[in-house]
């Protein structure tokens, strides 16, 4: 069964949709070893977020571990994150630096695979057909410091 939500850490208490999700369907998201479900309360566009659990009015938002906004009202487990239910909200500024804990997929499936692509002398790898668009998207990450 193909991935309809995806949890981006561990300490987030919303999911985000891969699909357009309807209310009822079920979808299981974590790490293969304790996988766990979710029933969708509310129609999920694709690319929003839903609430992993249920959140009550002034609850923080955690996406990628990190404080994003609050709810400004009632959000079931299941239902739809958006602009009218939360506002924005971070927080406060810290010039510690805390560890980060990064997960790095399993890619041995693909190693030994190629694709019909070239290396340019910058170091970056470009599919032969992309077109000058795509090349130009390519520079600007490539020298993008953020």
């Amino acid at each position: 069964m193909p991935e309809m939500v995806l949890l981006l850490d561990p300490r987030d208490n919303v999911l985000v949709a891969l699909t357009a999700l309807e209310a009822g369907t079920v979808a299981e998201y974590g790490p293969s070893s304790s996988r766990a479900q979710i029933t969708v309360t509310q129609s999920i566009p694709v690319k929003h977020k839903l609430a992993l659990v249920d959140l009550k009015p002034g609850d923080l938002i955690y996406l990628f571990g990190m404080i994003v906004g609050e709810t400004v009202e009632a959000i079931p487990r299941g239902g739809v994150i958006s602009t009218r239910n939360i506002r924005h909200r971070t927080a406060a500024y810290s010039a510690e630096r805390k560890p980060a804990a990064l997960h790095v997929p399993d890619a041995s499936a693909w190693r030994g695979r190629s694709f019909m692509g070239y290396h340019r002398a910058d170091g970056q790898v470009e599919r032969a057909t992309t077109g000058s668009w795509c090349r130009w998207c390519s520079a600007r990450t490539a020298t993008w410091s953020g």
